[in-house]
């Protein structure tokens, strides 16, 4: 099996990003993400916890590369990162010949549980349910994060985040979720035979 990797940028007035992946060389990653201002609602200390989040999806996604940010607003640069994030997706998965194609999982953490489904057919959609998140506006920028990797990588995104005990923490709902992503998108791509997984032939 080839080395499936990929490299984008993406360079606006708002932001400077570069994402590497690699599919199957679950090397060392880096991850960097600066913002120069603050926002109120969403501020710079988000930044320190999406870098934490991104970790979980290379890692339990058993990706290789990088993710670095810099830009002018927090917001910003996660949204941007979520666009690119995608795009490199799709490139390192080139024709999709003989993956997996679809996966599914349930991943619990301390009170909380994530639910995440995908289906690599080529055409973007996400239907995501945050709305048992307590911040808002931190589910809001994940929520968008995760639509802009799902629409720019080609693929069907299903999940939801809720509430299992009596401990309500964002941050485990989250990070439940990215390890869950991470986890469906590594087996998801494996290459399982040598055919188009679908009916069209493409």
């Amino acid at each position: 099996m080839k080395n499936r990797v990929s490299c984008v940028r993406r360079k606006t007035v708002e932001v400077d990003i570069l994402v590497e992946l690699c599919l199957d060389d679950p090397s060392d990653h880096q991850l960097s993400i600066v913002a120069k201002k603050d926002e109120v609602g969403f501020g710079l200390s988000a930044i320190n916890l999406f870098e934490h989040l991104f970790a979980q999806i290379y890692h339990h996604g058993k990706l290789g590369g990088k993710i670095l940010g810099e830009g002018d607003l927090p917001h910003h640069l996660i949204e941007d990162i979520g666009i690119s994030f995608g795009q490199a997706f799709k490139e390192s998965l080139g024709d999709r010949k003989g993956i997996r194609r679809f996966e599914s999982i349930s991943v619990p953490f301390e009170g909380s549980l994530a639910e995440v489904s995908v289906d690599l057919s080529g055409r973007g959609y996400a239907c995501l349910n945050f709305q048992d998140a307590d911040d808002k506006t931190l589910a809001g920028v994940a929520q968008h994060f995760f639509e802009g990797v799902a629409l720019n990588g080609g693929f069907n995104l299903y999940g939801k985040i809720m509430t299992v005990g009596t401990l309500r923490n964002d941050h485990h709902k989250l990070e439940a979720f990215c390890k869950a992503f991470g986890t469906v998108l590594h087996r998801a791509t494996r290459i399982v035979d040598a055919s188009i997984p679908s009916t069209k032939g493409i």
